[in-house]
């Protein structure tokens, strides 16, 4: 499944392609990014704050030179689309939903730097799921190309099943985290982590509650486990002080499972064993084909801008009452009573349970009169 979601474009890319770090592959990146935030600019989709902060980041970008350096990331580093700390708002948006927070890379992800600005203080890293703008002091020390990829392609992992677990002072691993395994005898593992100075070896206490020698094996009670453990946690747009929106949600659940998805939903809705477009239909119908799909595998359900894990169904009404998810929620409508008489925005922010109904009688409309694809994963 890794191999076809990256052939077809869905999965994450091969940071060690030599074709990555090519002067004209890179600066033909920034360039196109730069003509896609210049348009929704030029046009008011987006704000640029402080105002006449985006010319001077883009002349900073355009001036950049070619690079070509390893990094593990020592802490959670923030990518943003353009090299600066200012914001791109969508008018009237917050800093909560800041358009230049391209994403984040976890502790432990390699990043590879092809780019870096002339002063030295913004480096173009990619990782495996996005690339973007980081503040080079963040990065920390550059480690060889032969530690990279000890970290992309380990013999063994140490996959972390928890999240936010400190393995090394200023490394706190996410969920999903795989760590290169080098030893595991009388319940201690030594493994290979993230440091502020680099990356060196670790002794931590194996916990198998905690810790999964390589990927656990997909299976529905193993991955609802691991969602339903998610619930309450907070919701964060590109990473946002430390959450996860939707997409990352998914990614990082199931990456513990060594399947890798794309970083956005449109991507993650084209990925697995097989997907299926459901705008041409109605909502019980729509209902019916989820059940199906939940017969062969694990099911998300995609609408535009959100993706959501498909949890069962308690009854089979026809509205999506009876048919629920998980994911991150920033924000719902939620219908005034009675029907009919208006609606209110609900700021949620947090990974929580929610039928396919939400939504319904408001102008926004349900999630299930919202969906426009499903894909089934094997489990």
């Amino acid at each position: 499944m890794n191999v076809a979601n990256r052939a077809g474009g869905q999965g994450p890319r091969d940071v060690a392609a030599p074709a990555l770090a090519l002067a004209e592959t890179s600066e033909g990146e920034v360039r196109a990014s730069l003509r896609a935030l210049d348009d929704q600019v030029d046009h008011g989709a987006l704000v640029p704050t402080p105002p006449g902060d985006y010319p001077e980041s883009r002349r900073v970008a355009l001036a950049s030179v070619p690079a070509d350096a390893w990094y593990v990331a020592p802490s959670e580093l923030e990518l943003r689309c353009v090299p600066t700390a200012g914001q791109l708002l969508t008018p009237g948006g917050s800093a909560a939903f800041d358009r230049n927070r391209c994403s984040e890379a976890h502790p432990g992800e390699v990043l590879r730097v092809v780019r870096t600005s002339v002063d030295g203080g913004w480096q173009y890293a990619h990782t495996r799921h996005v690339s973007g703008w980081v503040r080079a002091e963040s990065l920390g020390p550059r480690v060889s190309p032969a530690d990279a990829a000890l970290f992309l392609r380990p013999a063994r992992r140490a996959v972390l099943l928890r999240d936010n677990v400190d393995v090394a002072p200023g490394a706190r691993l996410r969920l999903g985290a795989a760590l290169p395994l080098l030893e595991l005898d009388a319940g201690i593992a030594t493994v290979m982590a993230p440091m502020r100075d680099g990356v060196g070896r670790v002794r931590v206490a194996w916990d198998p509650s905690q810790w999964s020698q390589n990927q656990p094996s997909l299976t529905r009670e193993n991955f609802f486990r691991l969602a339903m453990a998610r619930v309450g946690e907070p919701y964060g747009w590109g990473g946002w002080q430390g959450g996860r929106d939707c997409s990352r949600l998914v990614l990082d659940l199931f990456a513990t499972f060594g399947i890798e998805l794309g970083r956005n939903s449109q991507l993650q809705g084209r990925s697995g064993l097989r997907t299926e477009d459901l705008r041409s239909i109605g909502e019980r119908d729509r209902l019916a084909r989820i059940r199906v799909a939940r017969r062969e595998g694990l099911v998300l359900l995609v609408m535009p801008g959100h993706v959501m894990v498909d949890l069962g169904e308690i009854d089979e009404r026809g509205d999506g009452r009876g048919t629920w998810t998980l994911s991150a929620i920033a924000e719902f409508c939620r219908a005034c009573a009675p029907q009919g008489q208006g609606s209110t925005l609900v700021h949620l922010e947090r990974v929580e349970v929610a039928p396919l109904s939400l939504g319904a009688g408001t102008p926004r409309g349900s999630f299930l009169s919202r969906l426009h694809t499903l894909t089934v994963f094997g489990g």
